[in-house]
């Protein structure tokens, strides 16, 4: 279903106007890349997207998001503001122990900052939303669930010149506070 993506741009444009993005500054984030080799789950297959239990599902702070980026992401390249959408790599649990977004989920990023000072780079991402069948996740305060900071030093070699990383890299977020489905 192609539906799908532009109704969620449309959700994160939406979502912009309304203040919710730029509420947060960024915060090191204990995450570290992971750069995956498996093939980028189809956006299309919507019956692989099961959507959550019924009733009020919940996810504590500081569970792990893992996301597979579909494009090449550099911080020489990116616009600060531009969303990027990515798939839920793995199950996350709910506070009840049961699975409450599941692997294939949809997700927007956000690019907060892409800048350069000397030689040293700097990435950060935000996690604005997650939607899973028909269920839609954010943080109760409409500000980013999750803070990704990536730098680079390019002191250490002409392949640290920026943040690099390749299209269907695995990165993991930790949630900054709960999470609820709404």
């Amino acid at each position: 279903m192609l539906l799908r993506i532009p109704a969620l741009l449309a959700c994160a444009f939406v979502m912009q106007f309304l203040g919710a993005c730029g509420k947060t500054g960024a915060t090191r984030a204990a995450s570290t890349p992971v750069v995956g080799s498996s093939p980028l789950p189809d956006l299309d297959n919507q019956r692989s997207v099961a959507a959550p239990s019924e009733g009020s599902v919940r996810v504590a702070a500081g569970s792990s998001v893992e996301v597979e980026i579909a494009w090449t992401l550099d911080s020489d390249g990116e616009s600060e503001g531009e969303f990027k959408i990515a798939n839920m790599v793995a199950d996350v649990k709910g506070t009840d122990g049961g699975v409450a977004i599941t692997a294939n989920s949809h997700v927007v990023l956000i690019v907060r900052e892409a800048s350069k000072s000397g030689v040293h780079s700097r990435l950060v991402l935000g996690l604005q939303s997650i939607s899973a069948g028909s269920k839609s996740f954010r943080s109760d305060d409409s500000s980013d669930m999750a803070t990704l900071v990536l730098e680079e030093d390019g002191s250490r070699g002409a392949s640290h010149r920026s943040v690099h990383l390749e299209k269907q890299s695995r990165i993991i977020f930790k949630l900054l506070r709960p999470i609820q489905a709404h």
